[in-house]
């Protein structure tokens, strides 16, 4: 299953509202109108002076608009510069799991309905299952996994990088989709020869283009 889009979340959203005291067409009109109820009849308006007037607020207009382009576009491009995630926390589309210090990093899981049977499975960097976590029943949604780092051996699991494996089946015995995504603070941003990569704190190395989503990280909040 593929999650797409990429959102940002606390101060890297941010809400374009119009300030109170824009003035707008809506306020042009009303004080033109004002002015044209309440002038001398002996001596009206000049139309050329109407004109400027008119002009002038267009121009004035045009260059709001434009303002406001480039203020969207900057934001755009802040949220597309993969330079602008350093020392962001960032969730990816991703089975990767790292232990560091004895702490396993943030792994959340996605089910596309609700199952019956839940199994994790937690693979070494040899592709041998190290750990098994049976869930049960689950409803459909986000879960963020839990792990302890117990082996099945009951030791507990060396640092380094693990991956994780979702089995899903709903009371009919079928495999329902699944997705994993991992949580973790951008250190590094680099080039290779597939495109961009970010290198998150717990050592997993992301693509760029799987970025779900960016917000602040713990310690900046």
């Amino acid at each position: 299953m593929t999650i797409s889009g990429v959102s940002s979340s606390q101060d890297i959203t941010t809400s374009s509202t119009q300030s109170s005291t824009t003035f707008s067409e809506v306020d042009y009109m009303i004080l033109l109108a004002a002015e044209l109820q309440y002038q001398d009849p002996t001596d009206p308006m000049d139309t050329d002076k109407l004109t400027e007037q008119t002009c002038m607020f267009s121009q004035l207009d045009e260059l709001q608009s434009i303002n406001s382009q480039i203020g969207d576009l900057g934001e755009a491009l802040n949220r597309t510069d993969p330079v602008s995630y350093l020392g962001r926390e960032v969730e990816v589309e991703g089975d990767t799991l790292v232990m560091k210090d004895g702490e396993p990093s943030e792994v959340t899981m996605y089910l596309a309905e609700d199952a019956d049977s839940v199994i994790i499975d937690i693979y070494d960097s040899q592709g041998n299952i190290v750990a098994m976590q049976n869930l049960g029943s689950m409803s459909v949604g986000f879960e963020q996994i839990e792990w302890d780092g117990t082996l099945l051996t009951g030791e507990t699991a060396e640092d380094g990088t693990y991956t994780i494996g979702v089995r899903a089946l709903d009371e009919n015995g079928q495999s329902i989709e699944t997705a994993t995504t991992i949580k973790d603070t951008v250190v590094s941003v680099a080039n290779s020869s597939n495109g961009t990569v970010l290198t998150l704190g717990g050592g997993a190395v992301v693509d760029f283009t799987d970025v779900i989503s960016v917000s602040v990280a713990e310690e900046e909040a």
